[in-house]
């Protein structure tokens, strides 16, 4: 099972909507997830990903390198005509994965996720990413292959560099001239 999965990292979950406040709770998430994080997962991966926001805050872009070489590249974004958070990202070995989340906080999610793992292989099943605290963040998968075998992944990710600061714009949004 360890390679059946692709590099999925909630981390890069939540997306904000240009009209939304700082008091969204998915803006609230990304803004705390920007920077780069240590991961490892129960299935013995280990690496780095860094978080950063895109498109004026309506979207955020995740890059992974792990330890063995593999790279990887996701997209999470707000859909706002469905209310929800559609995350998609795909892995050097040819992996990919999609979930869509159903319920978002600025402390949690959850949702279904959908994808091909390294061998080829469907899968499916639950996700749920949560807050620990300032530097601890952490996802589960309980899941299930298109053979109906049962699967269970932890990723334990720590905040390695400090959020970068945003500086405030004072002219409208329009940036200095």
């Amino acid at each position: 099972m360890s390679r059946l999965l692709p590099l999925v990292l909630f981390h890069s979950i939540f997306a904000s909507a240009g009209a939304c406040s700082a008091q969204e709770p998915h803006e609230q998430v990304w803004k705390y997830l920007q920077g780069q994080w240590a991961y490892e997962v129960t299935d013995g991966r280990k690496g780095i990903v860094t978080y950063q926001m895109a498109a004026k805050g309506n979207a955020v872009i995740a890059r992974f390198e792990e330890e063995d070489g593999t790279v990887a590249v996701e997209i999470s974004g707000w859909q706002a005509d469905k209310k929800t958070v559609i995350v998609t990202g795909y892995n050097s070995k040819g992996s990919y994965w999609q979930i869509e989340y159903a319920t978002i906080s600025s402390e949690k999610g959850e949702g279904l996720i959908r994808g091909v793992g390294d061998d080829g292989g469907k899968y499916s099943g639950e996700f749920v990413d949560k807050k620990v605290d300032e530097n601890h963040w952490e996802w589960r998968l309980d899941g299930k292959t298109a053979a109906s075998q049962e699967f269970d992944l932890l990723c334990k990710l720590t905040r390695k560099a400090a959020r970068p600061r945003t500086p405030e714009l004072q002219d409208g949004g329009q940036g200095a001239r």
